[in-house]
């Protein structure tokens, strides 16, 4: 089950799937669904249980998890063009980075606010490793 949250969560976040979303947002402003929305609804949709003070279930923290493993990506690797596909986007070059950013920062923010609330060790111990996990992608360690 972890493996297919993934997935779908993976295929939702593709690289090329966020420049359609942003090309369709400049060439038909009226009827897009604009990226940055999009962006909140899947961190709303992963994230909901931030609003609770109840535990985060083992399986909701995997999902959770894969998003930061995804946003990481997003944000830290640029993506290879293939045949069929033709060329990757450039991901340093368009807004994409720049809304991944915001999306880690507001939530790193809901997640210190639940990791106040939530009194479940276990999820209190996944909210702390998700901070740092924030963290160590939007200031990476110097070498």
């Amino acid at each position: 089950l972890q493996a297919r949250q993934a997935g779908i969560l993976n295929r939702l976040l593709n690289p090329r799937r966020l420049d359609i979303l942003t090309e369709m947002e400049a060439t038909q402003p009226g009827g897009a669904y604009p990226l940055v929305e999009f962006l909140d609804d899947v961190r709303a949709g992963v994230w909901g249980e931030l609003k609770s003070a109840s535990a985060i279930n083992g399986y909701r923290r995997a999902l959770q998890r894969a998003y930061i493993e995804r946003m990481e990506y997003l944000m830290t690797e640029q993506p290879e063009g293939n045949a069929r596909q033709g060329a990757a986007p450039n991901l340093d070059g368009s807004d994409i980075r720049p809304l991944i950013r915001a999306q880690l920062t507001d939530l790193s923010d809901h997640v210190e606010a639940a990791e106040r609330r939530i009194h479940h060790r276990v999820s209190s111990a996944h909210l702390a490793d998700i901070i740092a996990r924030i963290d160590a992608i939007l200031v990476p360690p110097r070498n």
